[in-house]
């Protein structure tokens, strides 16, 4: 049986048992109709880092474009590992000579000892440019979130007070995000389905865009 037969049934796919206790657990947030979610927990500190690190290889490896924005709700802690981005970061294309600019939010830390707000947004090579303008990718997310229907792809966004990061992405992918999805193993550690409207303020929905 297909994973998306299991998810429709809302059934709860248990992980294999294995010994490496390092390996994230996904939580998938289904619904009948537009982009579902898949939440990543990274249990610590060091798997969070080691995800963020190969994400940008990832991503561009794809076949897709991929464009990011961030913002930090509060000051920096003294030993915050980054202490030099600014404050907010608009819709950007990523690329090899911007990646270790992405790595390094992903280690920002405030003093409430949480990470920045960073969304990436991976859409066709072609419609890239123009997603750049803020109000532009806005529709397209719009479209994407209740019709699932390109230039955009996939989204993966992190909260900065949350330990998951989420993935939207529509019932029936296209081969990149397959092989995204494949790579991260969400296949294989889906371990419980619960109502897309349980994400709350974490729907693709309420995501807001970084303007000047």
């Amino acid at each position: 049986m297909r994973l998306y037969d299991w998810l429709r049934q809302g059934r709860n796919l248990i992980p294999p048992k294995s010994d490496d206790a390092r390996k994230h657990k996904i939580v998938s947030f289904w619904r009948e109709e537009g982009s579902i979610c898949y939440a990543l927990s990274l249990p610590t500190r060091q798997v969070a880092e080691a995800f963020s690190r190969l994400l940008p290889e990832q991503l561009l490896s794809s076949g897709l474009a991929w464009c990011w924005q961030s913002w930090r709700n509060a000051p920096l802690t003294d030993d915050s590992p980054e202490r030099y981005l600014p404050e907010q970061q608009l819709l950007t294309r990523l690329t090899a000579d911007n990646a270790q600019e992405l790595v390094n939010e992903f280690q920002e830390r405030d003093v409430d000892g949480y990470g920045r707000f960073i969304t990436l947004i991976g859409c066709d090579t072609d419609a890239a440019a123009e997603l750049l303008n803020a109000g532009q990718m806005q529709m397209a997310l719009k479209t994407f979130a209740s019709t699932e229907a390109p230039p955009a792809r996939m989204v993966l966004n992190q909260l900065n007070d949350d330990v998951a990061v989420h993935l939207f992405v529509p019932h029936r992918p296209v081969e990149a995000v397959q092989r995204l999805l494949w790579v991260w193993e969400v296949p294989t550690w889906v371990c419980k389905v619960r109502p897309y409207a349980h994400l709350y303020q974490a729907r693709l929905e309420s995501l807001r865009l970084v303007s000047e």
